[in-house]
């Protein structure tokens, strides 16, 4: 199970510890950051292009682990990518692989 934390791209595995940029040259990373963007916009009543890009990789790079069909765990701190994250899961049928929690710090 690899573990990603929010703006942190560093993942934790059982075998050891990498680091990973998000490939936005897969179509279906592209059309995900994309929706990404679209609904942590309309969720916090921003521009898109004032998202915060580490929430955008955020689920771009969870979903990219999960199209390699790995296991994820996600913690965050912020409500609003929580429930985006979820969403998006929810809509592309990835639910079961991937775990996310609230982050309390």
């Amino acid at each position: 199970m690899m573990l990603v934390f929010v703006s942190l791209i560093i993942i934790k595995s059982q075998v050891g510890t990498e680091e990973r940029e998000v490939d936005y040259n897969n179509p279906r990373i592209s059309k995900i950051s994309d929706e990404a963007k679209r609904y942590l916009a309309k969720k916090s009543g921003k521009y898109e292009h004032l998202i915060e890009r580490a929430d955008v990789e955020t689920i771009t790079l969870t979903f990219s682990f999960l199209l390699e069909r790995t296991s994820v765990l996600v913690a965050v701190k912020d409500k609003a990518l929580k429930e985006v994250l979820k969403n998006l899961l929810k809509q592309h049928k990835l639910t079961a692989e991937a775990k996310i929690i609230e982050q309390n710090i």
